[in-house]
């Protein structure tokens, strides 16, 4: 037998490495999907509470409270709720 030289033993590493870092980089993709599903879920609900709140205003006060309403900044109406 011959001993495994180290031009083969670096080819063989190389190769390893070519296989393994795609295969982590795809297992990876799940863990990154989540976190942006769980990013852009809380966007939407924030979204939505802004979309009710301003909903609120406009039948809450009617037309003469929503012309008001939309010369106030919308943490000042928010805050009047």
């Amino acid at each position: 037998m011959t001993a495994v030289s180290r031009i083969g033993l670096r080819l063989f590493t190389f190769n390893l490495l070519v296989v393994f870092v795609p295969v982590t980089g795809m297992l990876y993709l799940d863990v990154y999907e989540a976190q942006l599903r769980r990013a852009q879920e809380a966007s939407l609900a924030a979204q939505a509470g802004v979309v009710a709140a301003a909903l609120i205003v406009t039948v809450g006060l009617g037309l003469a409270g929503t012309l008001l309403a939309l010369n106030q900044k919308p943490a000042t109406v928010l805050r009047n709720l």
